[in-house]
């Protein structure tokens, strides 16, 4: 009997890609698939533009829910997941036409594996490539990187799970944002993972996703999810020996990108920075562990939390000066007129 793969879709209002997405899963070279097509509660034609594409085709089932955030519709789609294989698609992402049929394929090789990872196309609005994301050909431990700082992203849609690996996970509810960072260590630790170099999902670099915005939870949400993390690590007995990666975790996590957003997307810069400032654990904003975070994320981003340590307003003025570097280049160079 063929291998059954269960794809979880959450959607909300998403008129203007989901059709790209459904037709992705119609255009799939293999064929016994079931897509869980989870209502969250939208508010355009998104499920409208969806159910007239996939017409009586019963490989889609369309559930629905009240507006909840993705995990939540992640989480029903979990409910009623039938698949041997379990895999996550974005509404506003699409698959390559043979990505089913690869990872089937390999894990046929393979029977023990419980995790396929898979690169990512990232493309334009318009579909249109603009890098490719990939690792190589390879079996992964994360025995000795837990909270993946350095072998695997956090993403939970660049991969396929064997059903036995995720089906007893569910998203967190309280975390509105990444919620993928929150669970998907979770999901790997002491799993046999395979990564192919094939770039399989297209992931669509849009205005006004979660990654282009700073929504109120942002920061809560940050710095519950490395709390999490470390509650994790204690449970499981290995705290100290993965201490120093789950400090330059939080730097990066709650830190570095809530100061990136907040630098980008806030409306009240001030108001923001102080909540951080309050919220976040500063005992871990250390020289040294700000040391260990450059040889991650490089210099300016490690002066860009050391000048937040000294004082929670110079990152706005180091931000900006930068932009005006950038933009005084660019029309020393003739690219941008005055």
């Amino acid at each position: 009997m063929s291998i059954l793969i269960s794809v979880i879709v959450p959607v909300y209002n998403v008129e203007k890609y989901i059709e790209k997405c459904m037709q992705s899963l119609l255009n799939q070279t293999y064929y016994n698939f079931e897509a869980l097509i989870v209502d969250d509660g939208s508010r355009d034609k998104s499920i409208e533009i969806a159910k007239s594409l996939v017409g009586n085709d019963s490989r889609f089932v369309f559930l629905e829910k009240e507006n909840g955030g993705q995990g939540t519709a992640r989480n029903l789609g979990l409910d009623h997941a039938n698949g041997d294989y379990i895999s996550f698609l974005d509404s506003d992402d699409f698959y390559e036409p043979n990505m089913l049929e690869i990872v089937v394929n390999e894990v046929k090789d393979d029977e023990s594996i419980d995790v396929l990872v898979f690169g990512i196309n990232k493309v334009d609005e318009q579909g249109s490539l603009l890098k490719k994301m990939m690792g190589a050909n390879s079996i992964v431990s994360t025995s000795d990187d837990v909270l993946l700082m350095n072998t695997l992203n956090r993403f939970s849609w660049n991969k396929v799970y064997s059903r036995e690996t995720i089906i007893g996970f569910r998203f967190s509810t309280d975390i509105k944002t990444y919620e993928d960072v929150d669970l998907v260590y979770r999901i790997l630790y002491g799993r046999k993972i395979k990564s192919i170099n094939n770039c399989l999902y297209n992931y669509t670099q849009r205005s006004g996703s979660t990654v282009r915005s700073f929504p109120p939870s942002f920061i809560k949400d940050k710095v519950s999810i490395l709390a999490n993390a470390e509650s994790f690590l204690v449970e499981k007995s290995i705290f100290k020996e993965n201490e120093k990666d789950y400090n330059v975790f939080y730097l990066e996590e709650v830190f570095y990108k809530s100061l990136i957003h907040i630098n980008k997307y806030s409306k009240n810069y001030k108001s923001d920075v102080h909540e951080l400032s309050c919220r976040a654990n500063r005992s871990l904003l250390s020289f040294e562990n700000i040391r260990r975070f450059k040889s991650r994320q490089g210099v300016r981003a490690a002066i860009l939390l050391s000048s937040f340590k000294v004082n929670e307003q110079l990152p706005y003025l180091i931000v900006r000066t930068n932009k005006h570097i950038k933009k005084s280049k660019k029309i020393l160079k003739g690219k941008v007129s005055l």
